[in-house]
């Protein structure tokens, strides 16, 4: 929250809830509401009915938003991505509107992925790794050679922050006391702290903490 603030000094927040939809995130958005309030920054309420339309948003007169969803449900986010995508349609600026999410994002795929893109989504989380990235891809790979198993396609991707690995080891010293024993041959492989290309880019698949959707660079955590 103070990361977001700190990075985007000038733009207002304008969070978004469907009346009778889903509010998981409501606790997160009222410390957001709060925090910005503590800090004089100013914030906006929005409650629209079914889909989010362009006459929900006509009243906005500020040159640099960020709208904050209530929900992290994908189906909470297809009933705004339309209207956002329109709105800032009329923006020469790409910075001057975009969407705050969360990380639960981070697997959707197809059109609401794109539309995220086209929005600039700034996506909070600790444990993003990136899919398509190439280095990602060889750790994907290596993983699977060496456990006969792809990785759980869960949130966080424990497989390349190397938690598999690190209870692989763990395991490993515990049945052989000091040594790794017939263990360390799939050490040398699969360490964070090896020199192979796919251990660097295990390492480097650390713990993040915001991922702008388009433009793949990082900003501090909160």
């Amino acid at each position: 929250i103070g990361a977001m603030q700190r990075r985007y000094p000038d733009h207002t927040f304008v969070f978004l809830t469907r009346d009778g939809g889903n509010s998981d995130k409501s606790d997160f958005v009222d410390s957001f509401r709060s925090a910005l309030a503590s800090n004089g920054r100013k914030s906006v309420d929005i409650t629209f009915s079914g889909k989010l339309g362009e006459a929900d948003l006509a009243a906005l007169t500020d040159q640099q938003i960020i709208f904050v969803p209530v929900s992290s449900r994908q189906d909470e986010l297809k009933a705004i991505l339309p209207a956002l995508i329109a709105k800032k349609g009329t923006d020469s600026v790409n910075d001057n509107l975009m969407l705050f999410g969360y990380p639960e994002w981070t697997v959707f795929r197809g059109e609401t992925a794109k539309q995220m893109h086209d929005l600039g989504t700034v996506i909070y989380s600790r444990f993003y790794a990136d899919s398509d990235d190439l280095d990602f891809k060889r750790v994907n790979q290596s993983f699977e050679h060496w456990f006969d198993a792809g990785m759980a396609a869960g949130l966080p991707r424990q497989g390349a922050l190397g938690f598999d690995v690190g209870c692989y080891l763990i395991n490993a010293l515990r049945h052989n006391g000091r040594g790794l024993g017939e263990f360390g041959r799939l050490y040398r492989y699969l360490s964070p702290y090896g020199h192979s290309r796919e251990n660097r880019a295990l390492s480097r698949h650390a713990p993040t903490d915001y991922y702008p959707a388009a433009r793949f660079s990082h900003a501090p955590g909160p």
